[in-house]
Formats: C-alpha cells, sequence, structure tokens
C-alpha cells in the first residue's frame, strides 16, 4: 500500500510481548488512527509500560518512555520518577536502527518537567533539536534545554520570559509544543504561546489568543474544555488555532468553528480569523447524514490536516470524522471506533492523544545529507582551534567554511557555522 502524505498518530505508546519487534507502526490514511508499538524491554519498567509521544517532525518522533500512565492524569502532569527520551526514526524503507536513545541529562541540566513542555526540530536526515521550555514561579525567567544532535549535548540557559508584563501570578500549563523551521511554539491553550527561534540569539515572544479567548486559568474545567474544543497546531507552514465556541445556554446548535492564523510577517504578528461556520450548516449537509452520527451534539476537536487548513478534524462517540469547515461537508468519516490505549480506557482523540504526522517526500528522504558523526566534530573543532592559536583575521571563517566543504565533510551549514561561534567564543582573536 502507498504511504499517505500524513497520517493521525496515536501518541500514547502500545506495550506488546517482548518477542514482537522494538517497534512496529502502520501507515493507514486518515481517518485511521496509527499506534506505535514497542516492546516491553523498551520501557524503565516493563511491568509498567508507559510511553508518549510528544512530537513528530516528518523524518521523526519523540517519544518519552516512562513509569507514568500519561492517560490517566487529570491534565498534562509533570513527569514523576524514571524517564528516557527517545528519537524514533522515519519508518518506511529504514535500512538503520528506528530509535536512537537520547542521553541522559546531567544533574547541572534540569531534568525534564512535563511531557507537553518539549518539542522537536529537524531540518534534514540525521539532524535534530529538542528544545524544551520550563517557566519559572512568577513568570520572570523561563530556563531553555536543547539537545543538539550534532553535538550529542544538552545545554541549558535562563531567558527571559514576557508572561511576567501580561500575569506575573499565572501559572503556564503545558499543553504542547510545535515547530516551524527552527522556531519553538510552546502553548497553554488557555493562555497563549510563547516561540522562539532556537538558531541565533533566544528570545521570547508572547503570543496571546485571539481577542476574548483567554481563560480566567487552566484548572478544572477550563482545562477540560480546553483540551477538548480547542487545538493549536501547524498546517502550511503556518500557526493555527481552531475553537468551537458554543452558543449561550443549552443552545448546541447556535454553536460554531472557528479557525485564527497568525500571519507569515514580523514574528509577534497578530491572529486573523481564517474562517468561522456554525454547527447547523454542517449537520444540515446531506454529507453529515450520510455518517450516521447524531444532530445537535458537539463533537471534540482533533486535528487539522497539516496540508490543507479548511480540513479539521472532530471526534464523537469514539469516532473521526473530517469536514472541509468553510464548505460545512463532511469528506471523511470513519465506520469503526478507534482505541488509543490497550486498557480499555475509552479516551477521546483530542490534542493530548492525538497528533498529524507530515510524512517527507520519499525522494526527499533518499537525498538526504549525511549526518556528521562525532568524530567528524571533533576533526572540525581541532581545525578551528589550530586556526586560533595561528591568530587568522575574522574574515578566515569564509576560508574555513570552504576548507571543509572541500575535504567533503558536507556538514549542515547550521552545524558548521555553530562550531565556528564556539571556536570565537573560546578565542576572540579569531
Amino acid at each position: 500500500m502507498e504511504t499517505p502524505e500524513w497520517v493521525i498518530l496515536g501518541r500514547i505508546v502500545r506495550a506488546v510481548d517482548a518477542a514482537a519487534p522494538d517497534l512496529a507502526l502502520t501507515f493507514a490514511p486518515p481517518p485511521q488512527v496509527n499506534i506505535l508499538e514497542a516492546g516491553r524491554g523498551a520501557f524503565p519498567d516493563p511491568n509498567r509500560p508507559d510511553g508518549y509521544i510528544s512530537a513528530a517532525v516528518p523524518l521523526y518522533l519523540l517519544a518519552v518512555f516512562a513509569v507514568q500512565p500519561f492517560e490517566e492524569t487529570e491534565s498534562l502532569g509533570d513527569i514523576e520518577g524514571e524517564h528516557h527520551l527517545v528519537v524514533v526514526r522515519h519508518f518506511p524503507n529504514a535500512e538503520e536502527d528506528l530509535t536512537v536513545p537520547v542521553p541522559d541529562r546531567p544533574n547541572e541540566i534540569p531534568a525534564l518537567l512535563n511531557f507537553g513542555s518539549v518539542g522537536l526540530f529537524s531540518p534534514s536526515k540525521g539532524v535534530y533539536t529538542i528544545a524544551e521550555l520550563q517557566v519559572h514561579d512568577g513568570n520572570h525567567q523561563a530556563t531553555l534545554i536543547c539537545f543538539e544532535s550534532g553535538f550529542q549535548q544538552w545545554s541549558s540557559m535562563l531567558v527571559e520570559c514576557p508572561l511576567v508584563h501580561e500575569d506575573a501570578a499565572r501559572q503556564w500549563a503545558y499543553h504542547g509544543a510545535v515547530s516551524i523551521d527552527s522556531r519553538f511554539w510552546w502553548f497553554d491553550l488557555s493562555w497563549g504561546i510563547l516561540s522562539g527561534n532556537v538558531d541565533g540569539e533566544f528570545n521570547l515572544v508572547f503570543h496571546p489568543l485571539p481577542d476574548g479567548r483567554v481563560l480566567q486559568d487552566a484548572h478544572g474545567d477550563n482545562e477540560q474544555n480546553a483540551l477538548q474544543y480547542r487545538c493549536i497546531t501547524v498546517s502550511q507552514k503556518l500557526i493555527r488555532y481552531v475553537e468551537i465556541i458554543e452558543g449561550d445556554g443549552d443552545d448546541e446548535a447556535a454553536a460554531t468553528v472557528h479557525m485564527w492564523t497568525i500571519g507569515s510577517g514580523p514574528v509577534g504578528g497578530q491572529w486573523e480569523e481564517t474562517y468561522a461556520m456554525d454547527f447547523q450548516a454542517i449537520w444540515n449537509d446531506d454529507s453529515y447524514a450520510e455518517t450516521g452520527l447524531p444532530r445537535n451534539v458537539l463533537p471534540v476537536v482533533s486535528l487539522v490536516s497539516p496540508e490543507d487548513p479548511n480540513l479539521v478534524y472532530f471526534t464523537l462517540g469514539l469516532r473521526l470524522f473530517c469536514v472541509n469547515v468553510p464548505q460545512h461537508r463532511v469528506v471523511q468519516h470513519g465506520h469503526e471506533v478507534y482505541w488509543l490505549a490497550d486498557n480499555n480506557a475509552q479516551l477521546e482523540a483530542v490534542g493530548r492523544f492525538v497528533l498529524a504526522w507530515d510524512l517527507p517526500p520519499e525522494d526527499e528522504e533518499e537525498d538526504a545529507a549525511p549526518v556528521p558523526d562525532a568524530e567528524a566534530m571533533v576533526v572540525v573543532f581541532l581545525f578551528l582551534e589550530l586556526l586560533c592559536f595561528r591568530k587568522f583575521p575574522r574574515s578566515s571563517k569564509f576560508v574555513v567554511y570552504l576548507c571543509l566543504v572541500l575535504a567533503e565533510f558536507r556538514f549542515q551549514e547550521r552545524i558548521i557555522m555553530h562550531a565556528l561561534d564556539l571556536s570565537a567564543c573560546r578565542c576572540p582573536s579569531m
């Protein structure tokens, strides 16, 4: 079967018998849900096998294997006890190990706080960055924690947090993270988004939710409603915010679904409403009647197609269906119920339990540049140190770059320049 352009992925990793392959995953097209299966040996405690997919980019998945039952948490809870981060390679046509264990953080690096606080970015095969943001009490500072595959080490830095100017007493809720190129977007579905570019000088920018959509806090019913009726995601490389807004009183027919988009202009751009549609128009369409789903019952928001922002997926009665919202027409629906966990928990397919995985084109995977290994990085660094001792002028950076290319290291440009910057920091004369 031909691999689809993208798939719906359940976030909870399903444990299988140890005799089974370490990892297994089908690639059924939407609206079917695909579940990553892992042998019990992949978990810190084989008797309590719990795993969760925190992030997905075209070439990789980022999974957290721990001893905490993710699906039973009241909200996106903090991680406690032993846990491991694992980067899972893209599956189709894979000729190498599918999992890459991420080294544990050293004692001086803060431990992973929350499985909704960490994201993943990958510009090409073999190159990826893991970034976690931890907001401190008082909202005046945050800690950015990164792992660079090219250097195989963790780093952390304190940064100013703009939330202190919004509400110093409010607690940030870790509802997830997405990335567009090297900019990460950490979001709280009740409040807004914190974003920052991990390449270059890092500055946090706060993007509050559209006017009138900020909730008082992210506790109790507020958080539950936010997780069910709100979604922040990426579609066509733009940040999208979707919300079902209920009508006054008990009038479900007056409910509407809205989408806003952050424009592609300067960072900190304003939300622009993309579309709005009332559910009565969707329920009245012949395509909805064909699903057999009940009218006048609000679904929950699941996800948005990464290829077409007009296509929003909803869940009702453990069945997924897709609506072209501007046309108020159902374009896909599943006839069978899905199961996101193997413990008979009837979990709704909301953003905390499903995500869209945009798969890379096959030719892109084949043409990807080779991975810079640790030994080659040492050679690069020593070469730069030699230049430092000889006190080459700063303009020699261009010569260094050409030398590396001619020597066929074929590193990603961002990794080369990162090494140059590191060497320049250690040797100011360069």
